[in-house]
C-alpha cells in the first residue's frame, strides 16, 4: 500500500461528520464540537505520521545492531548470525530469518549491493515489529550460492515500503562512491563503525 493511499484513508471530513451527528442527536455547542473534532483529528494524524516516519541509516542501525565475527561455517550460518541481531533486539521474529534463507535458496544472491556486500530481506507480513538494519562484518569470506564471496551482511527489516528508503539509498551511495566497505574494514570497534553510519545520516 502506498503512502498516498494510506494518507487519503486517514483523512476525516469534519463537516460531514457533524452532519451525521446532527441526524441522530441535538448539538448544544456546534462550534465547540467542531473544535474538539479538529483537535482530535490533528492528534490522530500526528500519531499516524510519527508511526510511519522516514528513517535515516543511523536510526535503523544503532550500535547494538553491529557485530563482527572472524568467520562462520557456511552462508546459512552467516544469515542466521546477522538476522539474530535483529531478533534479539526486538525487530523481527525468528520466522523472518528462515524466510530470508528460503528466499536465497529460491532466487539466489538477489540482494548483492556491492562487492562482497549483501542486503538480505524478506516480506514483512507479521514478522517485522519495527524497521531496522543489522550489520555483520566477517573477517574471512563466506561462500554464498553461485560461488559469491561475502564479508558484509546488512539485514533489512521494514514494516512498510517507505520507512527504510532514505537509509538504504544512503548506504548504497556510500558503498558505490565513498569506499564505505574499505572504511568499515579499517574500523577497530563497533562504535567506530556506528560513528561512520551516523555521519552518513
Amino acid at each position: 500500500m502506498t503512502a498516498g493511499i494510506q494518507t487519503r484513508k486517514n483523512q476525516v471530513n469534519i463537516s460531514k461528520l457533524v452532519e451525521i451527528i446532527q441526524k441522530y442527536c441535538y448539538i448544544w455547542d456546534k462550534e465547540g464540537l467542531v473544535n474538539s473534532l479538529v483537535c482530535y483529528d490533528d492528534k490522530r494524524k500526528s500519531k499516524y505520521f510519527k508511526e510511519y516516519e522516514i528513517l535515516s541509516l543511523s536510526d535503523m542501525l544503532p550500535v547494538r545492531n553491529i557485530k563482527v565475527l572472524d568467520k562462520v561455517c557456511d552462508w546459512q550460518k552467516a544469515m542466521i548470525e546477522a538476522g539474530e541481531i535483529l531478533y534479539e533486539n526486538g525487530y523481527i521474529t525468528k520466522s523472518y530469518i528462515n524466510k530470508m534463507i528460503e528466499k536465497v535458496k529460491e532466487l539466489g544472491v538477489y540482494m548483492l549491493i556491492g562487492d562482497s556486500v549483501i542486503l538480505p530481506h524478506a516480506e514483512p507480513e507479521k514478522n517485522v515489529m519495527k524497521t531496522g538494519i543489522s550489520y555483520l562484518q566477517l573477517k574471512e569470506y563466506v561462500m554464498f550460492p553461485e560461488n559469491i564471496l561475502i564479508k558484509h551482511i546488512f539485514v533489512l527489516a521494514s514494516r512498510d515500503k517507505k520507512e527504510h528508503i532514505n537509509g538504504v539509498l544512503a548506504l548504497k551511495q556510500n558503498l558505490d562512491e565513498h569506499k564505505l566497505k574499505e572504511i568499515l574494514e579499517s574500523c577497530k570497534t563497533v562504535q567506530e563503525m556506528f560513528d561512520i553510519f551516523k555521519n552518513i545520516g
